[in-house]
């Protein structure tokens, strides 16, 4: 069966990161989940919002076919803790195999715990 790939415009379901907690200078992953397939160009980028520091930007490499898109960042020296703040992706993310232009808007209601699961938006760093 598998996720549809054309219902509408693709939505995101739920944004989080990929682990339970990072340390300075680790890369991490922050997890986008759609509705269905899409597509998205090299370069889509999203802002973690990091405490101590100046906020790093997790940019997504070229992703085809895809409802769980990745995008990754460097967790910056000195930063103490790791969130994500509602906000607007930058960067082209369409419905897989068309020209349809995907939501790329998440508000604070679809961040979701750390690992896709819990309620631990907030994340330390060691």
């Amino acid at each position: 069966k598998g996720l549809p790939t054309a219902l509408a415009e693709a939505t995101i379901t739920s944004v989080h990161f990929e682990e339970a907690s990072y340390a300075q200078g680790d890369t991490g992953s922050v997890i986008v989940v759609y509705n269905e397939l899409v597509d998205v160009t090299n370069g889509a980028t999203l802002t973690v919002t990091a405490s101590g520091t100046s906020n790093p930007t997790a940019t997504a490499a070229a992703q085809t076919g895809t409802n769980r898109v990745e995008f990754t960042f460097t967790v910056p020296s000195a930063t103490t803790n790791l969130s994500i703040a509602a906000q607007t992706i930058s960067g082209t993310i369409k419905d897989a195999g068309t020209n349809t232009a995907s939501d790329k808007v998440f508000v604070a209601g679809d961040v979701i715990g750390a690992g896709g699961s819990g309620t631990t938006k907030t994340i330390a760093v060691a």
